[in-house]
């Protein structure tokens, strides 16, 4: 057992098992979606409804080099961006919603792609981020 765990944690890993603990929480997975400016709130609804509690909507506007945008596909430089917290064993269905609901494939449409989550800090922080506590 780890001596760097917090001693509530490690209670906690005492009393019902390590193996019971991790099974509790799914891995996650950080999603980024960058879609045309006033877009964001639709995604975040559509992620709503498929059970994605977790969500962020930011203003963005493209700095980027016109050969890199152009790559990208991104002709209006105004978009917004959705940072959500999505369980790994929904990833696929989620960037197939968004592929099909808000045509990502196409260009100047927008880009969903997902980063891993390596760790969370805090039994509470990871139990909001997946969703088993609500504001």
């Amino acid at each position: 057992m780890s001596e760097s765990l917090n001693p509530d944690a490690l209670t906690m890993v005492k009393a019902v098992g390590l193996n019971q603990i991790q099974d509790t929480f799914k891995r996650v997975e950080i999603l980024f979606t960058i879609v045309a400016g006033g877009q964001g709130d639709a995604v975040v609804k559509s992620l709503r409804e498929c059970g994605v509690t977790y969500n962020l909507t930011s203003v963005g506007y493209g700095a980027a080099a016109h050969r890199f945008t152009d790559f990208l596909g991104f002709n209006d430089l105004d978009k917004d961006i959705v940072i959500s917290v999505v369980t790994k064993d929904r990833v696929r269905d989620i960037l197939n919603m968004l592929l099909y609901k808000f045509d990502i494939d196409k260009p100047d449409k927008g880009i969903a792609f997902t980063v891993p989550i390596s760790g969370v800090s805090g039994p509470l922080a990871l139990k909001y981020i997946s969703g088993f506590v609500h504001t």
